[in-house]
């Protein structure tokens, strides 16, 4: 009896030692499960924090994206009523051109008319500086009307075969009186034997006349304008280079813009800055190419006109 209750003691102690390793080891588990649970809360916290800031931004973001929504429209509006009013411009402007054009060449009819009598003296003088102002009111005139046409996607090109030396001398004796004026030659020079090139003969005298106005307009008292033509397989070209101030070198790149204008040595600019514009788009509708280059004295432009093989019928 007395070795059972040892025994039955033992067996309880052991039990009592694996109940208190069993209690800590539990314990040790119930600590990290808090341990943990308070990490998840605090993780729960910072979520639930991060959470309101998302909406509260995201309710910003709206307001922010239905402003612009707004302002988009508000431009939108804007940029149709600009169309509208550039479309109503450009259609005034052609109106205005084709109305003034038809008085403007009466005009120009008549004094031809008139220069062809044997008049001298003053009155003879006065009808030529009429003539060179009526044909300079003409250009501007028919600038304003090449502009509302580019503007409507194109000039439009009537090309036949012109005689590209004969149009150049055609230039040059028109606007030789203004350089006689001034005391300015002008000297022309061109190989022989020049095959005709496809193109607008009047849009092409638009292009040459404009680059002497602006050389004799530039150009020194008793000074020269050469005039020069050259040719290679592919292309023709054609270089106007005056004896003048030249053109800086940091406004040749926008020289062609609309509505720039370089200063003349006056200080002052004038025209309306179309010319050049006008000239550029007739060139390179043509397929060519136009540039402007300081040279030597002065300045020199240039364009050239692609070749085409004529064929005979």
């Amino acid at each position: 009896m007395g070795d059972i209750l040892q025994q039955l003691v033992a067996a309880f102690e052991k039990m009592a030692g694996s109940f208190q390793l069993l209690s800590r080891h539990l314990s040790q588990q119930v600590d990290e499960l808090s341990s943990r649970n308070a990490a998840l809360e605090a993780r729960l916290r910072e979520l639930t924090e991060d959470h309101r800031h998302l909406l509260e931004s995201n309710t910003e973001l709206s307001r922010a994206v239905a402003e612009l929504s707004r302002k988009n429209q508000e431009l939108l509006q804007r940029q149709e009523e600009l169309q509208r009013q550039d479309h109503l411009k450009t259609d005034f402007l052609a109106t205005i051109s084709h109305e003034l054009r038809t008085p403007l060449t009466a005009l120009k009819g008549a004094l031809s008319l008139l220069l062809e009598e044997e008049l001298t003296g003053p009155r003879r003088e006065f009808l030529e500086i009429a003539q060179q102002n009526a044909d300079r009111m003409f250009r501007l005139v028919t600038n304003l009307l090449d502009l509302t046409r580019l503007e409507a996607g194109g000039i439009g090109l009537e090309r036949r075969w012109v005689d590209l030396v004969e149009l150049v001398k055609s230039a040059a004796g028109m606007l030789r009186q203004a350089a006689r004026e001034k005391g300015i030659q002008i000297q022309l020079s061109y190989p022989e034997g020049m095959a005709p090139v496809w193109a607008d003969e009047e849009r092409l005298l638009s292009v040459l006349t404009n680059f002497l106005e602006n050389a004799i307009k530039f150009s020194s008292p008793e000074g020269r304008i050469d005039l020069e033509i050259s040719s290679s397989p592919d292309e023709v070209q054609v270089a106007v280079a005056d004896q003048g101030p030249g053109i800086p070198a940091d406004e040749l790149p926008r020289i062609f813009d609309r509505f720039y204008q370089v200063e003349v040595p006056q200080g002052r600019r004038i025209g309306l800055g179309l010319g050049l514009y006008i000239c550029k788009a007739i060139v390179e509708e043509h397929g060519g190419r136009i540039w402007a280059e300081r040279s030597g004295r002065g300045s020199r432009f240039c364009f050239t006109l692609p070749r085409h093989e004529r064929v005979q019928p």
